[in-house]
C-alpha cells in the first residue's frame, strides 16, 4: 500500500472544513464549500510519515468532515474511511484523540434505509442524531438544508465514540462471540448475536473485517451451524473462527 502524501496546501492552509469522496457531485459541495477535498482511497491508505522530524500539525484546525459516499460503498466501507479519518486526526491534530469535529454522511439518493441504519449502528447509535457529532443525509437534499443539518452537528471527539460503542448490546455481544472461550460459552454467546440481530443479519457485515460482506456470511452461516449443531473441532480451524472475520473491538485505531 502507498501512503498518502500530505498535500501541500494543507502545510500554508490547514483544512477547516475536509471532504472526504470522489466524483461531480463531491467535488463541487467542496467548491462551494471551500472544503479540502481527500480522496476515499488515500484516507485509507494512511499518513505517510516523513524521515526526519514529526508529522505537521494541518487538522488542528479541522472542524467539520464530510463523507460523500459513492453508490458502491457499503456501511461497512464508510465505517473503514471513518475509522481511517481519526487515525489522521489523531497524527495530524495537537490534541490527538481529544479533537472535537463534526461529521456528516451526504448518502446517494438510490441507497436503502438500510445502507443509513447500518452505518448508525456501527456509531453505536439507534438512529442518527446531531447531537452524537454525526449526522446522515442525501444528495438530493436541497444545499440549504444539507448546509443547515450539518451546522446543527454537535462536534464530538473520539474518546466520546469509543464510550458510546462500548456500551452497544450489539458490540459487546459479538465481542464475547469473539473471544475463544468453551463450548457451552460460544453457543450460548452465539444465540445471543441472532437474537440481537434477528431480521437483520445482513448488518453483521459492519462489524467483520474485509471484505466484510463475504465474512459476514461466513459468520452467519457459523452462527447458525453452532446454534443448531453445537460447537465442535470444526468450528475452531484456523480461518473458521468468528475472530477471522470479526474485527477486533479492543484494537486502537
Amino acid at each position: 500500500m502507498v501512503l498518502t502524501l500530505i498535500p501541500d496546501a494543507w502545510l500554508s492552509t490547514p483544512p477547516q472544513t475536509l471532504l472526504v469522496g470522489d466524483g461531480p457531485y463531491a467535488s463541487a459541495l467542496a467548491f462551494v464549500t471551500g472544503a479540502a477535498i481527500l480522496a476515499a482511497d488515500d484516507l485509507l491508505s494512511g499518513v505517510e510519515e516523513p524521515q526526519e522530524g514529526g508529522l505537521p500539525q494541518v487538522l488542528g484546525s479541522l472542524q467539520r468532515v464530510v463523507f460523500v459516499a459513492s453508490a458502491s460503498q457499503s456501511g461497512a466501507d464508510l465505517l473503514r474511511c471513518h475509522r481511517a479519518l481519526w487515525r489522521w486526526i489523531e497524527k495530524l491534530s495537537p490534541e490527538g484523540e481529544q479533537h472535537e469535529v463534526a461529521i456528516l454522511f451526504v448518502l446517494p439518493d438510490s441507497s436503502s434505509a438500510s445502507l443509513e441504519e447500518s452505518l448508525a449502528l456501527g456509531l453505536g447509535l439507534k438512529k442518527f442524531d446531531p447531537a452524537s457529532g454525526t449526522e446522515a443525509a442525501r444528495m438530493g437534499d436541497p444545499l440549504e438544508s444539507l448546509l443547515a443539518a450539518w451546522a446543527m452537528i454537535c462536534p464530538t471527539d473520539l474518546p466520546t465514540l469509543r464510550a458510546r460503542q462500548a456500551s452497544d448490546a450489539a458490540r459487546a455481544a459479538l465481542r464475547k462471540l469473539r473471544c475463544q472461550g468453551g463450548a457451552a460459552v460460544n453457543r450460548e454467546a452465539a444465540r445471543e448475536v441472532l437474537a440481537i440481530f434477528a431480521g437483520r443479519e445482513y448488518q453483521l457485515d459492519v462489524f467483520c473485517r474485509p471484505p466484510s460482506h463475504r465474512h459476514g456470511n461466513l459468520l452467519r452461516g457459523w452462527l447458525r451451524s453452532v446454534v443448531t449443531d453445537g460447537v465442535t473441532p470444526d468450528s475452531y480451524k484456523e480461518g473458521c473462527r468468528p475472530s477471522d472475520w470479526l474485527v477486533d473491538f479492543d484494537e486502537k485505531r
